[in-house]
């Protein structure tokens, strides 16, 4: 049985789930006044360089993020449901920075875990960190280039 917690909109995601996503197609400073809306105050959000437990360290993590980005946007490819309060979505962002390749737009796939009641209680980022920003800096990132073909074969 779905609690009320749970129900699920016309995309069949639980009101949870729908505005996390579209606290993320919005991303950006404008959206920073939704993160109590979409986490709850003791949510812990990891991700592959930070661990940050409560809402205000989120809060302040998501204002220093913004500050530097030039864009940043997320594109969501599928949600996917197992029972119980949890979900499954995969995403493809695409952000710029003026140190990162030239400040080009550039892309990143991922996949985000959440568990949920009203709002967000857990979020998990599954992403490569090497993509995302190491093999953007000069010098280092050819580096990583070459080091990433040699161990594929």
């Amino acid at each position: 049985m779905v609690s009320e917690n749970h129900t699920q909109n016309a995309q069949g995601e639980p009101p949870a789930v729908a505005r996390l996503r579209h606290f993320y197609e919005q991303f950006g400073v404008d959206a920073l006044s939704e993160i109590p809306a979409v986490y709850s105050d003791g949510v812990v959000f990891q991700d592959p360089t930070h661990r940050i437990e409560g809402l205000p360290a989120l809060q302040r993590y998501f204002a220093r993020t913004t500050q530097n980005i030039t864009e940043c946007r997320f594109e969501f490819q599928g949600v996917h449901l197992p029972p119980g309060a949890s979900a499954w979505i995969e995403w493809q962002m695409h952000y710029a920075h003026p140190r990162l390749s030239g400040g080009a737009t550039l892309s990143l796939e991922g996949v985000t875990h959440v568990q949920f009641d009203e709002r967000i209680t857990y979020h998990r980022d599954y992403f490569d960190l090497g993509a995302m920003l190491y093999e953007h800096v000069p010098v280092l990132g050819g580096a990583v280039r070459w080091l990433k073909n040699r161990m594929s074969g």
